[in-house]
């Protein structure tokens, strides 16, 4: 009886373990995943910085051969109007690139986190082969049991034939 508690016991527990495997496997999933959609977020993004970035100093050059060829100040205008979107839009794109980076450190940490639980819950049960350790030490016990009683039954039996014998001398002595 005491050995099917712990067999239900280590059950639960093993059930626990492969649930939690479970989630620690998603878990690994979604991370690589989310990794691979971040890194390809943030390859995207570095690739238009980088465009925004080359036509922003083609644009420099042109205002400059512009400003150089006519000082009209309405053009002046339109061309700084035109750098200032452009330095926007670069803002834009190293602010979104900063939260994927943010987004990637919290997954990771998470996945940290289900590892450790993991391996906590691997030692409570005692390892891989907790089950069938456990298993084995119950059949050795009840093996162990099942000799003792079988000699202890031998010792009896003895016993009894050694009373049998002392009952029949004494029953000689009393007939004599």
């Amino acid at each position: 009886f005491h050995v099917k508690i712990e067999g239900n016991m280590s059950n639960g527990l093993e059930r626990e373990l492969a649930e939690w495997h479970r989630k620690l496997t998603s878990a690994k999933n979604a991370r690589k995943a989310k990794i691979q959609e971040s890194e390809r977020v943030l390859a995207s993004q570095r690739g238009h910085i980088e465009d925004e970035r080359k036509l922003g100093k083609h644009m420099q050059e042109q205002l400059c051969i512009d400003l150089e060829s006519t000082a009209s100040p309405g053009a002046e205008a339109a061309l700084q109007e035109r750098k200032d979107k452009l330095q926007d839009l670069v803002e834009t794109y190293s602010r979104k690139v900063e939260v994927e980076s943010r987004q990637l450190e919290s997954i990771q940490q998470e996945l940290e986190i289900t590892q450790a639980k993991a391996l906590e819950l691997r030692r409570a049960t005692g390892g891989h082969h907790a089950a069938a350790d456990e298993t084995k030490n119950a059949a050795k016990t009840i093996k162990l049991l099942e000799n003792r009683l079988e000699q202890a039954e031998k010792r009896f039996g003895e016993a009894i034939t050694g009373n049998k014998v002392l009952h029949r001398e004494i029953d000689e002595h009393n007939k004599a």
